[in-house]
């Protein structure tokens, strides 16, 4: 794992594996023993990540977000009980998360004679593997700004507070690449259009300061959904209504969060328009966030020849392949070679 010092930028790169995403964590120690550290000690949209895949020639940006949004789009579909830190880390309305006990990220508590000590992730998975071969390169970027710690932190800026990242490892094959879009939402914006492309497989909107889900304060009004399998439209009770359906306890912790699209199909004409309560859209605190899988033609090949390679080097371990299996897996293999060589521009 890289650390990156509060007041530092660290980058890393990462080549002749096959991952199945990354992740970036976080952790801080209280100043003094028997104190607290609330999500106000910090301010998580001063740090920035950027992912970038250089192949071919070329370098692709697959992400580039701060740690606020990271965490909320890494967990929104876990249960809040257990990611309630990482899930309002930007929250200045709600008390301190950090002091429940049910929360799983303190590694030390509060406590007469012990500094508590918390530990807050993000992991992101793609949805496939990325297979990182021959001249491909992953670079991983954060910039742990030192505004990261508000003036008057509870938190320690010496060693025992940092980030860290790492890839998470994957086996299997390559089908796209992942791209995460994140788009920021201007003050008071009266509508959102929302038409994301082909490879998209989730949407999400994103909320950074408003805990409450109460009607009075909705930020979403309405949102219309419209492709060639379904059209429909929702008013901001009825996403809540959705959202409760889907995650029965603690969904409130949610807050203005909701999931816009989601699917595992890719789906090519998806149009989405919210209207916004404008005086509820406050600046830099407001995000759509699109999940996406990228296929190209040559992506598509390489994979079908993978799958059928595998198939027969199974037959082939096994005993079982003829002769003519035997020249198709040879076949199979130079031609799994070239593909491989053209789409890392070798």
């Amino acid at each position: 794992m890289k650390t990156v010092p509060i007041g530092q930028s660290q980058s890393d790169e990462y080549k002749n594996k096959t991952i199945a995403g990354f992740y970036v964590l976080f952790t801080a120690q209280a100043l003094v023993v028997n104190q607290a550290l609330k999500n106000t000690d910090f301010l998580f949209r001063n740090t920035k990540i950027n992912v970038d895949l250089k192949r071919g020639g070329k370098t692709e940006s697959l992400l580039g977000t701060t740690f606020d949004v990271l965490l909320k789009t890494a967990h929104y579909q876990n249960e809040p009980i257990k990611a309630s830190w990482a899930y309002n880390t930007a929250l200045t309305a709600q008390s301190n998360l950090l002091a429940q006990a049910a929360f799983d990220g303190i590694i030390n508590p509060a406590a007469a004679g012990s500094i508590q000590q918390i530990l807050i992730a993000a992991p992101i998975y793609f949805p496939s593997v990325l297979e990182l071969e021959h001249k491909d390169e992953l670079m991983i970027t954060v910039n742990a700004s030192t505004g990261t710690l508000v003036t008057g932190s509870n938190a320690s800026a010496g060693s025992a507070t940092f980030f860290g990242f790492d890839v998470i490892p994957g086996v299997g094959i390559e089908e796209g690449l992942f791209k995460m879009e994140v788009q920021a939402i201007q003050q008071q914006q009266v509508t959102v259009n929302i038409a994301p492309g082909p490879g998209t497989k989730r949407i999400l909107y994103v909320n950074t300061d408003n805990s409450s889900i109460n009607a009075s304060t909705a930020i979403i009004s309405q949102m219309t959904y419209r492709s060639m399998k379904m059209g429909y439209t929702r008013l901001y009770t009825e996403l809540l209504a959705v959202r409760s359906n889907e995650f029965p306890y603690y969904d409130d912790w949610r807050g203005q969060d909701f999931m816009l699209h989601d699917t595992n199909e890719d789906v090519h004409d998806v149009n989405i328009v919210l209207t916004l309560n404008t005086t509820q859209v406050t600046a830099g605190n407001n995000y759509i966030v699109t999940l996406k899988e990228h296929h190209t033609e040559h992506s598509k090949k390489l994979h079908g020849l993978k799958l059928q390679h595998k198939h027969l080097l199974a037959d082939h371990h096994a005993g079982v392949l003829s002769n003519a299996g035997t020249h198709a897996l040879n076949t199979v293999s130079k031609q799994l070679q070239s593909a491989t060589l053209a789409i890392k521009g070798v």
